[in-house]
């Protein structure tokens, strides 16, 4: 269980790297602000299938979907439909709720 919480941390840690690389382009900058929900989903995708020790291929699998598309979400490179993020919150064994806080 140790490994799975190091392996864990590390790649969110990989993601939060990632983030403040890509702020360092003005363009990505601009957009942030508008990215937080994005970067949030991103980790909480992250958390659960590593939690559940997941591959992003086994992910993708699940979700009938490629290896390319669970990565570029996970790495903050497109944006994710509301209908892919329901089709992954299933795949993780979770149902996808939205709020307005």
């Amino acid at each position: 269980m140790k490994e799975n919480m190091e392996i864990k941390q590390s790649e969110l840690d990989a993601l939060d790297e990632l983030v403040q690389l890509k702020l360092k382009r003005p363009e990505f900058r601009k957009r942030w602000k508008y990215l937080d929900g994005e970067y949030q989903l991103a980790k909480l995708i992250i958390q659960h299938r590593v939690g559940l020790n997941m591959t992003r291929k086994d992910l993708a699998s699940k979700a009938k979907t490629t290896l390319s598309v669970i990565t570029r979400i996970e790495s903050l490179s497109v944006s994710v439909t509301f209908r892919m993020a329901s089709r992954i919150a299933s795949a993780l064994g979770k149902t996808l709720q939205i709020s307005f806080v």
